[in-house]
């Protein structure tokens, strides 16, 4: 009998305290989306625009092409990979300073300005 009246005891415990967190109020808010410059490793400086929320978030160069940090903390243009997206090897720059190269393999590898990364 004690072990009935405990399980049931413990049930109700759990389904309140699981209730109670479904009323918590909401934490997460919207990322600034105003230009901030951030100096890469190499000492270049490159401005960038976060985006998202506590559920997804992501960065941009002020002209809209989707970046990632790889693992050096260099910001690379994103490239699409099956789950997501992926930093590239290319280093990303500002419009201004962009290499004929890198306005190329931009070009090549077709990246869009302005997407929305799906996955973080």
């Amino acid at each position: 009998m004690k072990r009935i009246l405990f399980t049931v005891l413990c049930t109700t415990l759990c389904v309140v305290f699981l209730c109670a967190q479904n009323h918590q109020p909401k934490r997460g808010v919207p990322a600034r989306r105003d230009a901030r410059p951030y100096v890469q490793p190499n000492g270049d400086t490159l401005t960038i625009r976060l985006f998202g929320d506590e559920r997804s978030h992501f960065c941009t160069t002020e002209d809209g092409y989707v970046i990632r940090e790889d693992d050096t903390k260099t910001y690379c243009y994103a490239v699409v990979v099956k789950d997501g997206t992926k930093p590239s090897k290319m280093q990303a720059h500002n419009a201004n300073k962009r290499t004929e190269k890198e306005k190329k393999w931009l070009e090549k590898k077709g990246l869009k300005k302005n997407l929305k990364e799906v996955t973080n």
